[in-house]
């Protein structure tokens, strides 16, 4: 379908209708030409234009997004689908049974079309229905979600973005075989309980090259294989360095790390969004390739969805969705609680595109007590360091 849309709404992903109004900027342009929204450096050139709407094909490029409302039960529905899958396959890997690749292809393009049509939602719920009993199964379909985010952010093709999005979900397959005691214990290991635990990689390759069709250097197997590989060469199994690790297994060690740092454990509360950002932008050139470093922040963005913020008008907000690649300072906010009053405030959504209002800053768990009551599921604080 042949659809005009305000310049602002461009994104990644949508396919460009060079109209007459083109000509201007490019004399030879054949009218009715397309070009594919690669990326977003591609994305950044055509919006530095003066043209106040653009035309898109909707047949060969994304459409229009939808709200978070409107795909946020549809969104859960495939959560649902894909939690669900990952404990069975992981329950059939204990019993010796194969793992069901039509169930694993299915659920992941269940996510990748909730992600095309608005990409927080899927984010959104998985904030919300974080469970520490369902830890493992749970952070395999967040890193999942993630790396087609992450894929698409980078101008992959849809091919490459769903095999990393395959062995995303299967990443940490091998941890169904460490033993619990050391999978959950709280704070560090021994050296022999970190040989130990070093040992999920490795079993993760095994599992993953017993599937018919994926061979040792397939996508799928490398990030399940590499994901602990760190770009120094100090990570394992095999201590690769630099580009000798796979690119799609150095997209899984942001996101394997990120989810863990905030996720809550058996053993430990997850961290603010805020924290771990920091955390993995200070291990960027040792832990992680730091040429990804751009593409990992604007996949999770510079407010990620269910963040706690301050508006600059002193409300706090919920982050519901992040702002538009044009606009990322700029995100739908969930407002609850008056600061400068220390009082709830009728709940509302608001697109701070359309309002004088904006971000001032990340709120401080240092007035948890005055929000806990109050704040929407799902929030993370900032916790000042």
């Amino acid at each position: 379908m042949i659809k005009k849309i305000s310049i602002n709404d461009l994104r990644t992903g949508m396919c460009l209708v060079f109209t007459e109004e083109w000509r201007q900027w490019f004399k030879d342009v054949k009218i009715g030409s397309r070009l594919k929204i690669k990326d977003r450096q591609m994305l950044n050139r055509m919006t530095s234009f003066n043209l106040g709407s653009v035309t898109i094909d909707t047949d060969r490029g994304l459409d229009m997004r939808v709200s978070v409302s409107e795909e946020r039960e549809k969104a859960k529905e495939f959560l649902g689908h894909a939690k669900d899958t990952v404990t069975e396959t992981m329950n059939n890997i204990v019993d010796g049974k194969a793992i069901d690749m039509d169930a694993i292809n299915s659920v992941t393009r269940e996510i990748n079309s909730s992600l095309l049509r608005n990409e927080d939602a899927m984010i959104s719920v998985c904030n919300e229905v974080r469970s520490v009993d369902e830890y493992l199964y749970l952070h395999c379909v967040n890193v999942s979600t993630m790396s087609i985010t992450f894929g698409r952010e980078m101008g992959m093709s849809e091919d490459e973005i769903h095999k990393m999005a395959v062995g995303s979900i299967l990443h940490d397959s091998g941890k169904i075989r460490t033993p619990p005691e050391i999978l959950h214990k709280p704070g560090g290991f021994t050296n022999d309980e970190f040989e130990i635990m070093k040992t999920h990689a490795i079993d993760s390759r095994k599992i993953m090259e017993q599937i018919p069709g994926l061979l040792i250097d397939s996508i799928e197997v490398l990030v399940a294989s590499q994901h602990h590989e760190k770009f120094d060469g100090s990570g394992y199994p095999r201590g690769l360095k630099g580009d000798a690790i796979s690119i799609y297994a150095q997209i899984a060690a942001y996101l394997d790390v990120y989810d863990a740092l905030t996720a809550d454990r058996c053993y430990k509360k997850g961290m603010s969004t805020f924290k771990a950002l920091q955390i993995i932008k200070s291990g960027a050139g040792t832990h992680f390739n730091p040429r990804l470093l751009s593409y990992f922040l604007n996949t999770i963005g510079v407010f990620p969805v269910g963040s706690l913020v301050l508006l600059k008008s002193k409300r706090v907000a919920k982050v519901i969705e992040r702002g538009s690649e044009l606009h990322i300072t700029k995100p739908r906010v969930q407002v609850f609680y008056d600061d400068n009053k220390n009082c709830p405030v009728m709940q509302e959504e608001i697109a701070l595109i359309e309002t004088d209002d904006e971000v001032e800053c990340f709120a401080s768990i240092d007035k948890y007590e005055n929000y806990k009551n109050y704040a929407p599921s799902g929030v993370k604080f900032y916790d000042g360091t």
